[in-house]
């Protein structure tokens, strides 16, 4: 019975890979890619994407890659239609971090991509910080996101430098932008999170992302 699940499951994957490969697979996600493969994921028809693995981690590359998010930048579409764009990837995002997160909890050796969803969460807000409108409006998934992120990289510690590397090149790159259209209170409870970081025993990740916070 486990053996022909996992048959159906690698078919169900290489009819994913292979349906892609004319469309979105062979060029940067839009929102509903995003979404089709999370609900494959969720009626078990795939597997959750990592890097274990080829076809997997081509997969996975999909999922976090920084052509689908310029391909959105350069398409001449209104900043309110890239925000609604933007707003459904940062949704399927976290559904995705959230499943990591648990399959993370039940054993799982996926910490890497955990970080990586992460990462590409924080460039999803970035761009979305740069878009007309943002100042006008309160972010608290976004301060969650952030805190979440801060957390993630206490931790982690000196121990996992290469997931912190990920996390804190994306930290160091967008949080500037997105702190630009934070409202006083919202920089301040970041601030917050940060200054628990402490000084006496962080880790260089852990300083790195404060000096882009308390400035």
């Amino acid at each position: 019975m486990q053996s022909s699940l996992n048959l159906k499951r690698l078919m169900g994957l290489v009819v994913l890979i292979g349906s892609m490969a004319d469309g979105a697979g062979a060029a940067p996600w839009v929102s509903q890619d995003y979404i089709r493969l999370y609900f494959r994921i969720y009626n078990g028809l795939v597997p959750l994407p990592h890097l274990r693995e080829p076809v997997q981690k081509a997969l996975f590359e999909h999922l976090v890659a920084p052509e689908n998010l310029s391909r959105i930048k350069s398409s001449g579409l209104s900043d309110d239609d890239q925000h609604d764009q933007l707003a459904m990837i940062l949704a399927s995002l976290g559904a995705y971090r959230s499943r990591y997160s648990y399959a993370i909890f039940m054993g799982e050796p996926l910490q890497q991509e955990l970080a990586l969803v992460q990462a590409y969460e924080l460039d999803v807000l970035g761009c979305m910080a740069r878009l007309k409108g943002e100042r006008d409006v309160s972010h608290p998934s976004w301060i969650t996101l952030i805190s979440g992120v801060i957390d993630a990289v206490q931790e982690q510690g000196a121990g996992s430098s290469a997931r912190n590397a990920v996390l804190v090149r994306a930290f160091a790159e967008n949080y500037p932008v997105i702190a630009e259209v934070l409202s006083m209170s919202e920089r301040n409870q970041v601030r917050a999170v940060v200054l628990k970081l402490g000084h006496a025993a962080g880790s260089s990740a852990e300083e790195q992302i404060r000096k882009s916070v308390v400035q």
